[in-house]
């Protein structure tokens, strides 16, 4: 039978909720970079940081829609466990990579253009980045599984303590210690992103264990395979990548611009409150 109108509304009303909180954090971000003791650069070198990771991470937003999609049984759900790790963690060691200074500096300062000065904090800031896809992935799959099972109200909550729990590490981290204020940045995502997980982990594992069926009939047994869930997987991680190297592409112009550290800094402002504003409309896949 298909949902009625009302049971639509009530999946999607916490998942727009999702949509304004997770974004929101971007302006509160850049709220506190604006009040570090070196605006301008701070901004900046965490814009640039945070657009590397995501041609990365953007890709394994996707297995949040394979999960949705295919969190019928335990049999499936074990098969998107096995690849999302896989996946994060490949991702996760890419990001590594591009954190060490000689590869950050020929990336960003060589290719990219953008200015040293800005390059000089980015290295460290991607390196505490760089935990990010496996904390994306385990949020995916837990995310999945409460929409397929049409239980989205963790979802809205858990954006809302990532959006608190990164304004309150920011609150705290610039009153109590001396640190630049792009690093302080990334520590508070990397804050925030935890406790999304746990709040969206702990609701699911009941249903994991109790509601979920060891084998279901949605699901052909010529499915359950990894070949089709990478295939299924493949076109949304491509259509992510494509989307995604927008951002590295917009700096590296702006890098060439006749005052780079400020045009970077007042285009993540920009960008930041574009990105509020569509997000909402995202979670209505």
């Amino acid at each position: 039978m298909p949902p009625t109108q009302r049971e639509l509304l009530r999946l999607f009303i916490p998942l727009a909720l999702s949509g304004v909180f997770f974004p929101l954090a971007r302006p509160i971000t850049n709220a506190a970079l604006a009040r570090s003791l070196t605006p301008a650069l701070s901004l900046a070198s965490f814009a640039v940081a945070l657009s590397l990771t995501m041609p990365i991470i953007a890709p394994l937003f996707g297995l949040r829609q394979v999960a949705t999609a295919l969190s019928s049984d335990k049999d499936m759900l074990r098969r998107i466990r096995t690849l999302s790790p896989f996946l994060g963690g490949l991702s996760t060691c890419i990001l590594l990579i591009l954190s060490l200074p000689q590869v950050y500096q020929f990336v960003v300062v060589k290719a990219m253009g953008i200015p040293e000065e800005v390059a000089r904090i980015g290295a460290p800031v991607l390196f505490i980045l760089a935990l990010t896809p496996l904390l994306s992935v385990g949020r995916g799959y837990y995310q999945g599984t409460l929409v397929h099972y049409k239980k989205a109200g963790p979802i809205g909550t858990g954006a809302l303590m990532y959006v608190l729990g990164i304004a309150l590490t920011l609150l705290l981290g610039s009153s109590i210690f001396t640190v630049e204020g792009a690093v302080l940045a990334a520590i508070a995502s990397l804050v925030g992103q935890i406790l999304y997980v746990v709040i969206v982990g702990i609701p699911s594992l009941p249903i994991i264990r109790s509601e979920m069926p060891e084998r279901s009939v949605d699901i052909p047994d010529d499915n359950r395979n990894n070949r089709f869930l990478f295939l299924f997987f493949l076109p949304l991680a491509i259509s992510s990548i494509l989307s995604a190297l927008i951002e590295p592409a917009l700096q590296t112009g702006i890098a060439r611009s006749p005052s780079p550290t400020t045009s970077l800094a007042a285009y993540a402002i920009a960008a930041s409150l574009g990105w509020l504003a569509r997000t909402p409309l995202w979670n209505a896949q």
